[in-house]
């Protein structure tokens, strides 16, 4: 699951091939409304409403009525050759898209082959539109940052400035007099629009992981930062909260108390405020000791927070593999406290080099949660020689690494979908 998007008492929930679902999201539980799936892959949607604009890359966009959640029903799609659409927001009659290094281009709503193409020569890398009531666009355009665009005088536009950002511009959205530009590895930036015109750089917020979508709300800025969801104060830049997710957080919608997460493997509510139960988080989540060498032992630790306002009791801490010694089993976290989890894990070649620890406890809405650690066996360590790689070659022939252990290699492991 990619995106979220709320749209009246549903929530809009895309999912790369798997389609788009819906959800009513009107009381605690969310239920399922319906599911839309068309040929191609669906990435940011964005409702203004009853119609929706699906993004999806190299197949387009698709615009949806979505006036009867249970039948959604497509107005219009747009494909152009060797056009990417990244995101799509509807102003006044005008569909705005953003088209990476085509950059924007207008569908009129009333008659969508009605098109227009601006700053295909000025945005290098347009990856999400947010609309301002000022007849403004702010464009998330990658490496070249935040770009302001006016459209007083639609369907024509004027590129009026762009500013600088601390990593590659990837989501950008506001709310009163706080935007928030999600900048990947670069975490946040954060900018003062009092004038919408000229925004003011207050600071950058350099998250964890990856920063992929932002949502602003009531002075609060919440991050979808891949391992977890981050709250910071939109004023201070004060980190304020911090939920880890059991997938990959690349979509979030925050209201007043409530945060909605498209966390890869699944759609996720969350809700912001005070806990008045127990709430176990450990951090870190992952711990990487690939790098001790055969037959030696390394010291860590792992932290057993509560989050809560009740005591936290944790009655199992367990691992899965023998080669960790634990200093615990179990453990008593009062309200707002932590305990440390001190272990040895010792790189024995007879034992698995893995693990998972393991904490059971009586948080009520996450009773298991797991942190994973990476030993001997499963990764290769800093020194390690390379393994074998026999590949075909795209121009031909095959690559042998055997046949080049003297000279420096660089093998980029990647993909795409």
């Amino acid at each position: 699951m990619l995106d979220c998007e709320p749209l009246n008492d549903s929530l809009l929930i895309t999912c790369g091939t798997g389609g788009m679902f819906i959800y009513d999201v009107s009381d605690d539980i969310p239920v399922m409304v319906s599911h839309f799936n068309r040929q191609g892959q669906m990435y940011n949607v964005r409702a203004t409403g009853d119609l929706v604009f699906v993004a999806q890359r190299t197949w387009g966009g698709m615009i949806l009525d979505l006036s009867d959640p249970e039948n959604p029903l497509t107005t219009y799609s747009y494909n152009e050759t060797g056009v990417l659409i990244e995101d799509g927001v509807l102003v006044g009659n005008h569909w705005w898209l953003a088209a990476h290094d085509n950059g924007l281009i207008t569908l009129n709503l009333d008659d969508p082959t009605d098109q227009s193409q601006f700053f295909d020569d000025d945005l290098g890398d347009a990856w999400a539109i947010e609309p301002h009531p000022g007849s403004l666009l702010y464009i998330a355009d990658g490496a070249n940052g935040l770009a302001i665009v006016s459209i007083d005088d639609t369907p024509s536009a004027e590129l009026i400035a762009t500013i600088e950002t601390s990593g590659s511009a990837i989501d950008v959205k506001w709310f009163e007099n706080f935007l928030a530009v999600a900048v990947g590895n670069a975490g946040v930036d954060i900018f003062d629009i009092s004038n919408p015109t000229d925004p003011e750089f207050l600071r950058n917020v350099n998250t964890p992981n990856f920063a992929n979508h932002v949502s602003v709300s009531y002075g609060l800025i919440a991050v979808a930062d891949w391992e977890q969801i981050l709250i910071f104060n939109a004023s201070s830049g004060e980190q304020i909260a911090t939920k880890y997710t059991p997938g990959r957080a690349m979509g979030i919608y925050m209201d007043v108390y409530n945060i909605f997460v498209a966390d890869w493997g699944a759609f996720r509510r969350y809700e912001y405020g005070t806990i008045i139960y127990s709430d176990i988080e450990v951090e870190p989540r992952y711990v990487d000791l690939s790098f001790v060498p055969e037959n030696e032992s390394y010291d860590t630790s792992i932290v057993i927070m509560n989050v809560g306002a009740s005591p936290l009791r944790v009655s199992r801490i367990s691992s899965s593999s023998p080669a960790y010694e634990l200093d615990r089993d179990d453990a008593i976290v009062v309200a707002h406290g932590e305990v440390v989890l001190d272990f040895v894990y010792t790189h024995d070649a007879s034992m698995t080099g893995n693990t998972t620890i393991r904490f059971r406890s009586n948080d009520p809405d996450e009773p298991m949660i797991q942190a994973r650690v990476i030993g001997h066996g499963g990764s290769i360590g800093l020194g390690d020689p390379a393994p074998e790689l026999d590949v075909p070659l795209l121009g031909g022939g095959d690559f042998n690494l055997e046949e080049h252990r003297s000279e420096v290699i660089l093998v980029a492991f990647w993909a795409s979908w």
